[in-house]
């Protein structure tokens, strides 16, 4: 991968060094996300724009708001959204979540969709970017899932992708915000690994069975397994 870009089939996603690279984790959770009849998106934290773009690609039918904070990071996700096939389903905010929330108390989304910061009381960067990207002094999770609750339709999904141990704990978090989980996929790197590196998770406003199954991003020969090659087929050249 070149420093300052990433292609995809259908759009290339620019970045440099002052925001986060293109990520395994946004990439599994954009391709993961469960199909649906879309009509309003809502992108927390948008980045360089690649779940933006990535819900722009699945979901043809929708709109998508991408709410960012980071000036640098908007400047390039506005760049990615303009030279995409997609620019006209986006619509990109400079806003904190928290101010968007506040700006716009009506608005209801039939999907929401994050890759959160989750890094808590780890040494932060000399990059403030990469403070905003990683570490949720910004947004904590529990911010995170009343405003998911304020803004999610009657029957609309929240997805969002963590670490094994802060996506059990945000899984309670949810609860006592009226969010219940609907399905949670394990991510491993390979089959003989003992802890998963991920969780993606699911969560809608009813009480529902949880769907749980597991994910192996590699064969033990370390290849790209043949269903993570399946998930992804749409977007990696």
């Amino acid at each position: 991968m070149a420093n300052n870009f990433f292609r995809f089939k259908q759009f290339t996603v620019s970045q440099n060094e002052s925001v986060l690279k293109v990520s395994t984790d946004s990439v599994l959770l954009g391709a993961w996300v469960p199909a649906g009849n879309y009509q309003d998106i809502l992108d927390i934290g948008t980045g360089t724009g690649l779940l933006a773009l990535m819900m722009a690609q699945r979901f043809p039918q929708a709109t998508i708001d991408a709410v960012e904070i980071d000036t640098n990071a908007c400047n390039i996700a506005e760049k990615n959204f303009i030279l995409s096939p997609f620019t006209k389903q986006i619509k990109l905010f400079e806003i904190s979540i928290q101010k968007f929330s506040e700006k716009y108390p009506e608005n209801r989304y039939d999907l929401i969709i994050t890759n959160p910061p989750y890094f808590n009381n780890q040494k932060l960067s000399i990059s403030e970017g990469k403070n905003i990207q990683k570490h949720n002094r910004y947004l904590s999770l529990d911010e995170l899932a009343g405003i998911a609750k304020k803004h999610l339709s009657q029957n609309g999904t929240f997805a969002m992708v963590l670490p094994q141990k802060e996506g059990i704990n945000f899984v309670a978090t949810a609860r006592f915000h009226g969010l219940y989980c609907r399905q949670i996929t394990e991510v491993f790197v390979r089959p003989s690994q003992k802890t998963p590196k991920r969780l993606l998770l699911t969560f809608s406003t009813t009480v529902t069975e949880i769907i749980s199954n597991k994910l192996y991003l590699e064969n033990e020969s370390g290849f790209r397994s043949q269903e993570y090659q399946l998930l992804t087929k749409n977007f990696y050249l």
